[in-house]
Formats: structure tokens, C-alpha cells, sequence
């Protein structure tokens, strides 16, 4: 006889044996079978290519993003190691799958098939506006519901259609067809200048980065949305706790301070007459200079882009230039610091550029003791060089021993977090200011940026600069 089962007297074992199956295949379904993998001081970081993340045109550093990502490794003695994706998608699989241990990018949100429970989110840093683009060979946009009649070419950002559609629905339509392009601008500027392209849709933070090289595309409206930055990790990742601490008490201030270093010097407007000054001076007149400026630069330990950016700045490369208040010559220099540096003839140019090199290098070297960040103590540098060195010195001193007030404006969430003194923020009081000064440090960071571009981008200028982009110091701007 086969032996009586009652399956009512076991009914809640099986149940439970049940539940747990269904919860395994659950779990399968919507996250994968382990946690993470621990790499052994590895963090592997899941980002889109774009000048955001690894930059080929700024001089200020390896990018916004890098440098926020091994400011983190730093702290917690880890190794970055990026993967790169083509599509958010791909990035959110990385993540899921443990194969990434963090995703960075803008307007990010988990999707369906990703548990956001497991999902931490740090906070939103770097906002950008979303702006319309076209070329200037055709007519602007007139009114926003011409967007819904029109093919649009969209950047790749996870959240653009919806914010686009919050944008139009008011106005009594929706968009139609559209093209995504990758993550980064390359794709989209290319698309913008062939015939068929209309309307292009981004956040003006990227295009900004690449709107002085590519003057025929310009915004041709503004949307009043932002896209923020975040980091995204999950939450039983081996480095949740630091990530966490990381933002709590460094991230935002970074980031502020970061976004500062690389988007600090752009202006409200952008001004296209003076890009095409200053290629055409790049053209016909800095090859007269080149090995001047390159051999004064080396001998004082400076880039020769940032002095011939500061040349351009000063005299536009005019030998004969000369101001009001006396300063002559290609680098604008006084009668009483000609004498300090002993020179003969302030409107020779050959002459004007060693003492310039000479007095920038002197500049730098007197303000050892502030204690300030290379970057910054350049930029200070700049500002003695306009102002003078007592004047600049007196606005440092002003600063030391006070709190300052956070730059920018109220709803501007990465910076009006920023409350506290950094030796940077300090800096930024003495060469950032909304005086001459400052308007001086900002339009030679402009043209240093511009100058870079130049001489990496595909173009006549690039044979020019390749020269000056090859003699940079080691260790720059550690010199």
C-alpha cells in the first residue's frame, strides 16, 4: 500500500517552498542571480563619450566627470575604470547586471525591468537649460509650435521627450517624429548642417562646450527646463556607504566648484564676430610670434596657448597697441613694470613677449603662500596682471579670515549648497569678481579654451597651434 499524504496536514511548507520559488524567479526577472562583484579597488564606472565626461577641447583638466570620479577614488584609495555606452539602456543594463558599479549622466531615471528599490541615487548637480538649436542659414523659430510640425533631432537623454512634451503640451500640441542622436553633440552638430535638419533639441551646458567651433548652429530658443547630473548605484554594491558619504559631504561642493573651473568663463552671450577675429589672427599673425612665445612660454614654465591667449586679450596681436592709461605693446605693459623688468622698448614684440612670460611666471611665483590651488593660482595670476599685485593681494586678504557668500544664483541647487570657504572659493573673490578685473581673467579663460579647441579640432587654425599645443610644461599647471 502506498503510504497516506495528507497534503492539508503539509499545506504550509509547501506554500512556503512555493513562495520561495516564485520570489527566485521574480528576482531573476527584474535583478540578477548575485551581487555585484567585488573588485578588488576597482570602481567601474558606466558613462556616455562626451566632453561632460573626457574632454578633447578644454585645457582645465581631463573633464567635469573624471575629475569627480577620481576626486571619489581618491578618497577611498580605488582605481577608476570606465565603460563606455552608446545608449542609456546599455548603461542601466551594466548596472543591473553588476557589471558597473556606478552610471553617471544627465536627465537619468531607472526603467521598467530595474528594481528602483535597489537603486541609490545621489544628488543633482551641473543643471542645463534645454534649448532649441538650428543653423544660422535658416529661420529661427518663431513660435514653440512649429517644434510638433517638424522632424526633430533629439541629443540622447533619457528624460528630453518628456520634458520636451511638458514644454509643448500648454501650447496644444505634442512632438512628432524625431531622431535620437548619441549622448554627446558631435552627432547632432554634424546632422544640423545637412539640408533636411530643422530643429535640434539639447542641454545647452554640452552645446556650449563646442558652440565657439561650430558658429553656423545657434540656439534659436529656450525652454526654461533644466537636466541635472546624478550618479546612480546599487544600493548592495560593496561601495554604497562611501558613495553615500561621498555626496554627503563633498560632492556637491565639488561639483560647484568644478563647474566653475570648466564653464566659469563663458559669457551670457556669445559674441561670433570675435571667433572669427580670433581664428584669423590665429592665421595671419601668430606664426610671426610662434617661436617667441613658445620659447618664453618654456623658459617660464606656462602653457603657450594661456600666452597667447593673454597676448590676444591684451593687444590682439597689435604691436602698436596702446591703452589710455599708459600700457603699450603686445602684452600691454606699464612704464613702471617695464622698468621693474628691465626692458628697453615696450612696443618691440619680441621683446614685449619674454617680459610678459616673464612677469606672469613672477606673478604666479609671488603668490606661493596663499596656499591656493594650481588653476586658481593662475587665475589669480591673471588678475595681478591687470590690476596689479598689491591690489589683487588686498582682496585675498580681505577673504582669509571670513565666510564667504556662494556665487551664482539662488536656484542654482549645486551652488546654493555652497556655504562654506574652500582656498578655491577664496580665489574665485579675487579673480571672479563682477569688475574689470574679473571681466579680464574671464575673457582670457574664454580665448585659452577657444585656443585648445583650435588646436585639437580639424581645420587650418590646428596647423598653426599644433606647435604651441606640443610645448605644454610637464606637470602643467603644477609648475
Amino acid at each position: 500500500m502506498h503510504p497516506h499524504i495528507s497534503l492539508r496536514r503539509d499545506w504550509p511548507g509547501w506554500a512556503m517552498v512555493l513562495a520561495l520559488v516564485c520570489a527566485q524567479v521574480w528576482l531573476l526577472a527584474v535583478w540578477p542571480e548575485k551581487r555585484p562583484a567585488v573588485r578588488d579597488g576597482v570602481l567601474v564606472v558606466a558613462a556616455a563619450h562626451s566632453e561632460m565626461v573626457r574632454t578633447t577641447l578644454s585645457p582645465y583638466g581631463p573633464g567635469l566627470e573624471t575629475d569627480l570620479v577620481e576626486a571619489f577614488c581618491r578618497a577611498n584609495g580605488l582605481t577608476p575604470r570606465w565603460l563606455f555606452v552608446d545608449s542609456w539602456e546599455e548603461g542601466w543594463e551594466l548596472l543591473r547586471t553588476g557589471k558597473a558599479d556606478v552610471l553617471v549622466g544627465p536627465g537619468l531615471s531607472p526603467p521598467p525591468g530595474v528594481n528602483g528599490d535597489r537603486i541609490r541615487s545621489g544628488p543633482r548637480y551641473a543643471p542645463s537649460e534645454v534649448v532649441i538649436l538650428n543653423t544660422t542659414d535658416k529661420y529661427p523659430l518663431k513660435t514653440p509650435k512649429q517644434l510638433c510640425d517638424v522632424p526633430l533631432i533629439l541629443q540622447n537623454v533619457q528624460t528630453l521627450p518628456t520634458i520636451l512634451n511638458e514644454y509643448l503640451e500648454p501650447r496644444g500640441c505634442t512632438f512628432g517624429p524625431s531622431m535620437t542622436t548619441s549622448p554627446g553633440m558631435r552627432e547632432m552638430l554634424a546632422l544640423l548642417q545637412s539640408p533636411e535638419a530643422r530643429f535640434g533639441v539639447a542641454e545647452a551646458r554640452l552645446f556650449q562646450l563646442w558652440q565657439p567651433f561650430v558658429p553656423e548652429v545657434e540656439p534659436t530658443a529656450r525652454t526654461g527646463a533644466r537636466i541635472f547630473r546624478r550618479w546612480h548605484w546599487r544600493t548592495d554594491t560593496a561601495y554604497d556607504e562611501s558613495l553615500a558619504l561621498f555626496w554627503r559631504d563633498h560632492g556637491t561642493a565639488l561639483s560647484a566648484e568644478l563647474k566653475e573651473l570648466y564653464f566659469g568663463f563663458f559669457p551670457v552671450g556669445y559674441d561670433a564676430y570675435e571667433m572669427i577675429r580670433l581664428r584669423q589672427t590665429v592665421r595671419d599673425q601668430m606664426q610671426f610670434y610662434r617661436e617667441a612665445i613658445i620659447t618664453a612660454a618654456k623658459t617660464n614654465r606656462i602653457d603657450p596657448l594661456l600666452l597667447a591667449a593673454l597676448i590676444y586679450q591684451e593687444s590682439r596681436f597689435d604691436r602698436h597697441a596702446q591703452s589710455p592709461t599708459g600700457v603699450r605693446g603686445l602684452m600691454q605693459i606699464s612704464q613702471e613694470t617695464a622698468d621693474h623688468l628691465g626692458m628697453k622698448d615696450r612696443t618691440d614684440p619680441f621683446e614685449s613677449i619674454e617680459a610678459g612670460a616673464r612677469y606672469l611666471r613672477f606673478l604666479y611665483d609671488s603668490l606661493e603662500d596663499e596656499g591656493l590651488p594650481p588653476w586658481h593660482r593662475w587665475f589669480v595670476a591673471l588678475a595681478a596682471y591687470n590690476q596689479g599685485l598689491g591690489r589683487t593681494r588686498a582682496v585675498l586678504a580681505r577673504t582669509a579670515d571670513r565666510q564667504l557668500e556662494p556665487l551664482g544664483t539662488a536656484e542654482d541647487e549645486a551652488l546654493s549648497m555652497l556655504g562654506w570657504e574652500t582656498r578655491g572659493r577664496r580665489a574665485e573673490a579675487a579673480y571672479n569678481g563682477r569688475n574689470q578685473a574679473g571681466a579680464f581673467v574671464r575673457r582670457v579663460r574664454l580665448f585659452y579654451y577657444i585656443l585648445t579647441g583650435l588646436s585639437v579640432l580639424p581645420g587650418n587654425e590646428a596647423e598653426h597651434l599644433a606647435p604651441f599645443a606640443a610645448a605644454l610644461p610637464p606637470g602643467w599647471p603644477r609648475t
